[in-house]
Parts: C-alpha cells; sequence; structure tokens
C-alpha cells in the first residue's frame, strides 16, 4: 500500500511540476560578437542578449594559451553575421542557450 501511495504522490508532483515549468523557447538571431570560448552576444530584431552556451566550460580569454585558442575556435564555428537559432535551457541572471549548431558540430 506504502509503495502505491508513493508512486500516487510522485506522479502527482510531475504533473504538478510539469505545468509550473515554463516552455523552452527558440529564436533566430545574427552573431555579433564573440566574447570567449563560451560567450557570445547575438541580435535579435533591435536588441543584444549576451549569452552563455549550455554543457560548455571554456577557458577564459585571459587564461594563456588555451583563451585566445578557445575564443579563435567558437569564432570560427559561429564567424560574425552568422544567423543562429538558439533555444534558452536555464532561467536565472544570466542567459543560457543552446545554439543549433552544436548538433552540426558533433556529427
Amino acid at each position: 500500500m506504502r509503495f502505491i501511495t508513493s508512486i500516487a504522490l510522485f506522479a502527482l508532483s510531475a504533473a504538478i511540476l510539469a505545468f509550473q515549468l515554463p516552455a523552452q523557447a527558440d529564436m533566430t538571431a545574427k552573431v555579433v560578437s564573440i566574447g570567449d570560448g563560451d560567450t557570445l552576444t547575438v541580435q535579435q530584431s533591435s536588441r543584444k542578449v549576451t549569452i552563455r552556451l549550455s554543457c560548455i566550460d571554456a577557458p577564459e580569454r585571459a587564461q594563456a594559451p588555451w583563451g585566445a585558442e578557445s575564443t579563435a575556435k567558437l569564432k570560427g564555428l559561429l564567424p560574425i553575421g552568422q544567423q543562429v537559432r538558439i533555444r534558452k535551457v536555464e532561467k536565472g541572471v544570466s542567459v543560457v542557450m543552446e545554439p543549433d549548431f552544436a548538433l552540426r558540430v558533433f556529427q
């Protein structure tokens, strides 16, 4: 009986949580600058948004020599002016997004 009650409570909790989570929104934007190996700025319409890439912890620019190399690699993957589709994956102070190009890079 306790097992069934536990399963029922878990299912109810999951259903309530699912209704409270915001939908993940996709947006299309243009790359305007690369900050370092895991940060870039995009422009959507008239606003610029600085984003961090999800699941990537690249060296900062000041961390020689790998910082400059990781920045150059991201510039090669996402040239200035390229249109990208990104999806917000975290909610909070910083905007963390997942770029569409990630699927192509690792295939």
